[in-house]
């Protein structure tokens, strides 16, 4: 699903319309192309959002250097009708961790990708999700399922879990068994 946009502006005497197509925020490709009713050189300014740790642009198919600005990419060329810039966000899966000092989330880890936190439900991993462990050298995979909520991308990884006799007393000397599983996260907001 790709998601399109247009917008036109009067720069002094140029009239700019900028279109833009994009499946953000589930893949981190943003194409904009230009019209301008004559060339002319307007400073193009693109959000580079802080989560993201390695944005590309691309004029034209060609790469191109850019400087920052407060947290903008900064593109200033002589542009013409046509002109179209890719930003390039690098969205991989990381883990991220909360502070030590909040004690509530020791030893817990959430899933982000790009700029979607996720979340395991019972629905897709059976339950007993207080049980999963997610080993740190874990690969995290990301898919886009068309099929869930009219197109999402999820994420799949191998984990274990801890399975104990539940004839066992609420405090035992025997801490569990682990067993392989696969878990399936899904964008916490959806």
């Amino acid at each position: 699903m790709y998601v399109s946009g247009e917008v036109t502006a009067h720069v002094g005497d140029t009239v700019v319309t900028l279109k833009q197509e994009t499946r953000y925020p589930w893949d981190g490709d943003v194409a904009i192309m230009l019209e301008l009713d004559s060339p002319t050189e307007i400073d193009v300014r693109l959000r580079i959002p802080g989560w993201c740790n390695d944005a590309t642009l691309e004029i034209n198919g060609s790469p191109v250097e850019f400087q920052t600005e407060k947290c903008y990419a900064l593109l200033r060329p002589a542009w013409h009708t046509g002109d179209t810039v890719v930003l390039r966000l690098a969205m991989p899966v990381r883990r991220i961790y909360s502070d030590r000092r909040v004690s509530s989330s020791a030893g817990k880890v959430a899933l982000q990708r790009g700029p979607i936190v996720y979340c395991l439900e019972e629905t897709d991993n059976s339950k007993g999700l207080n049980a999963v462990v997610l080993p740190r050298d874990t690969e995290l995979n990301s898919n886009f399922d068309e099929s869930l909520l009219g197109g999402v991308a999820t994420i799949s990884a191998s984990a274990q879990k801890i399975s104990r006799d539940p004839r066992e007393l609420l405090y035992s000397d025997n801490s569990g068994t682990l067993t392989a599983t696969t878990i399936k996260a899904v964008p916490y907001a959806l």
